[in-house]
């Protein structure tokens, strides 16, 4: 999954779930978490609480080449459920 760190630091929200869950950090993703047995995302309360999206760690590494700035205009052409524009946006 990838945090949105507009709202929890990866680092927080590993140290909430690490208890929890079988869950290990990204290895080249910087907001990236890795769930290691298959889980329900979406009855999560951090889920409904806008804390982070499923995706995976190469659609993140994708977001971060873009290196987008703020005030700056990305179009993604690619998208599709979204995921990667929000990753785009969370860096300006």
């Amino acid at each position: 999954v990838r945090v949105n760190t507009l709202k929890i630091s990866r680092d927080a929200l590993y140290e909430r779930w690490k208890e929890a869950h079988d869950i290990s950090l990204c290895t080249v993703s910087a907001d990236g978490l890795v769930f290691n047995k298959t889980l329900n995302f979406f009855t999560l309360p951090e889920f409904k609480q806008g804390f982070f999206e499923v995706q995976d760690e190469g659609s993140q590494i994708l977001a971060r080449l873009v290196q987008a700035k703020p005030g700056e205009l990305v179009l993604d052409y690619c998208a599709g459920a979204g995921g990667k524009s929000l990753a785009v946006a969370a860096a300006m």
